[in-house]
């Protein structure tokens, strides 16, 4: 019953979104030598079959382009590099899908050859003392721009476009992060008399002219992805006023809303799937562009969002549809539908957002049926809908903020990221001899250290309750506990579509189930460290009256601890046997079963020595009678 069995019949479809842009995964996160930058001819024909006509590459402009009114910037692979990106370009466009480059402008440090020969064009100091960008008001580096933005274009025939990411990374320029941060909002000396969003503005649409007058079809995109740092105000409302008909606005369709957690705010500060969109400032940015006669264009994810960043995909299928709906009611004009975090795998998140990117709209129901049907057999259609649906609605109940998505660093290090190979933390000046795997080498800072010259590590791990601010840790438990409670029964209904199955659907489902026991392991974990910790601050803060209510603490630390262990002991043959589980891409694996083990030995030694240890040294020397 699986057979591609057609009726003769003629349909007859519209694209909604034009462009369709989504990331590869033969895209390596910082671009640095040619060769990696070339994508399977296979992988291409995936691409153009889930009607993805867009493909966006990460380069820095130093390194594609020169010219002679700044030659010291000349970059000596810069041959090299147009080369492959024409290679890419033209194998791409065999699968009618066109590329796009995300052009980075980076830091130059303040000894450069260049700023001693040209100082008019040294802009702010930027990430650090040391380091410059390029002046945003200096004429002579708004020329320099055209003049190398004219030659990409003239270099890279069929060009789809270019995007500049002009918030606080990306296209660096006078505003980005000036170091020190000024209420001027830049310390360039010349930059800080004028208006942030006006002088970016005008930098972008010298870009816009400089391209369109080469390849009028290229589209020009600015990206205002957190302009808050300088922009003065929520919606960057006079950049988007102020930019002119050469160049679109690309903005995140679900960021920037205040989530109300009973009571208490916390920032959606990005990409999301328990917020739907479109956010406040979507809308603003949108009622801007329609006065203007413009459409506006959406960065969204289509398969996976920081709720859950080690996963290949996030299976509330529910809401990936809605997700898309909305943008459709939005009247967004086109999208990308995924940053450098993953690149695309053909998941059926993305499956979804191939039918929902097309006229007729297909119903939920019936879209989410017959992918059911060939996936998992039709005598499972109904479960499995109802797991999906259980998955969706667990959503409405993460407690999703910039700390629960990566602790200090807002990414990459949280019990939500790390998973069940997060350990629990007794004594905080203890490393436990955790090896090297449980810390990351924080490339996504690589524009702060171009040179990786810092070499800065940073702990996958949380030791304390931080990671639970603003909400607090008992909110947190709470949104938690409800969203478990929801997943859990949406596994439920899995597990009977597993017993319903045999053959290639049987296989699949128990493959997939995985991926549902591993968010649920995810969460029981997060849980166990609120818990763990909440009580441990407990012990190290209040009162302790006599050793009976000390023994009571230590036996409910020892009793989470064992808890721990069991999920960490459950859950560690399902990663073993699947590779995609805690595979994090974009910053390196967020876990694995190397890690798990680890974890599983450390949370062993916290329950089984050394709680007994501290428990002993504590009531001998403060509870013994005399």
């Amino acid at each position: 019953n699986a057979a591609p069995a057609l009726k003769i019949q003629q349909t007859v479809r519209n694209p909604v979104f034009d462009p369709r842009i989504n990331s590869t995964v033969f895209s390596p996160i910082w671009e640095n030598r040619p060769e990696q930058w070339a994508c399977d001819d296979e992988y291409l024909k995936l691409l153009s079959r889930f009607s993805i006509n867009g493909i966006h590459l990460y380069v820095d402009i130093f390194k594609i382009a020169s010219s002679k009114l700044l030659p010291e910037l000349r970059h000596r692979g810069e041959r090299e590099n147009v080369k492959a990106i024409k290679a890419l370009a033209k194998r791409a466009a065999g699968y009618n899908i066109k590329l796009y480059l995300v052009v980075n402008a980076t830091i130059i440090q303040g000894s450069s050859a260049l700023f001693k020969k040209h100082p008019e064009v040294r802009g702010a100091s930027t990430f650090s003392e040391d380091n410059f960008c390029l002046c945003t008001s200096s004429r002579l580096v708004r020329e320099f721009y055209a003049d190398l933005f004219s030659r990409i274009a003239l270099d890279v025939p069929g060009l789809g476009g270019v995007l500049l990411l002009v918030g606080g990374e990306g296209f660096i320029h006078c505003y980005t992060r000036p170091v020190p941060y000024p209420q001027s909002k830049t310390n360039c000396p010349v930059c800080r008399r004028k208006n942030p969003q006006k002088n970016v503005a005008g930098l972008l649409n010298t870009i816009g002219a400089a391209i369109k007058k080469q390849a009028p079809e290229t589209k020009v995109f600015a990206w205002p992805y957190s302009a808050f740092l300088w922009s003065g105000d929520r919606d960057q409302s006079t950049l988007v006023q102020s930019v002119s008909k050469n160049v679109e606005l690309i903005s995140n369709f679900d960021t920037a809303d205040m989530r109300d957690y009973g009571g208490i705010k916390a920032n959606i500060f990005d990409y999301t799937i328990s917020n739907l969109g479109p956010s406040q400032r979507f809308k603003a940015q949108t009622k801007i562009l329609k006065k203007k006669g413009k459409r506006h264009y959406a960065k969204t994810e289509t398969a996976v969002t920081l709720e859950f960043f080690n996963i290949p995909y996030i299976p509330c299928m529910y809401r990936w549809y809605e997700r898309f709906r909305r943008m459709r009611e939005a009247d967004v004009a086109g999208i990308v539908g995924a940053w450098r975090f993953f690149g695309f795998l053909g998941s059926i998140p993305e499956e979804i957002a191939y039918w929902t990117s097309w006229d007729p709209l297909p119903p939920v129901e019936t879209l989410l049926a017959s992918i059911a049907d060939r996936e998992y057999g039709r005598q499972c259609r109904t479960d499995v809908l109802a797991a999906w649906k259980k998955f969706s609605q667990a959503f409405d109940y993460f407690p999703f903020t910039p700390q629960i998505g990566g602790g200090r660093n807002n990414y990459f290090s949280s019990p939500i990221y790390t998973g069940p190979a997060h350990p629990l933390i007794f004594d905080v000046q203890n490393d436990y001899r955790l090896s090297a795997d449980f810390y990351t080498d924080a490339d996504f800072f690589q524009e702060a250290d171009p040179d990786n010259t810092i070499g800065v590590a940073f702990r996958k791990y949380m030791s304390d309750l931080f990671w639970t601010q603003p909400l607090g840790v008992d909110l947190v438990v709470d949104y938690f506990s409800k969203f478990q409670k929801l997943w859990r029964g949406g596994m439920r209904s899995w597990e009977t579509a597993i017993l319903k199955a045999s053959g290639d659907f049987n296989k699949r489902l128990k493959k997939e189930y995985g991926v549902a026991q591993f968010i649920e392991s995810t969460v029981a974990t997060a849980l166990n460290v609120c818990r763990f910790y909440a009580l441990r601050d407990q012990l190290f803060s209040a009162p302790c009256k006599n050793a009976a209510e000390l023994d009571r603490r230590i036996r409910d630390l020892s009793k989470i601890a064992l808890a721990e262990k069991q999920n960490a002991e459950a859950i560690l043959p399902v990663i073993e046997n699947d590779a995609r589980l805690g595979y994090g891409f974009y910053a390196g694996e967020a876990l694995t079963p190397q890690m798990v083990r680890e974890k599983i030995d450390q949370v062993n030694y916290v329950a089984q020595a050394e709680l007994p240890d501290f428990l002993w040294q504590y009531k001998a020397f403060t509870f013994q009678k005399p």
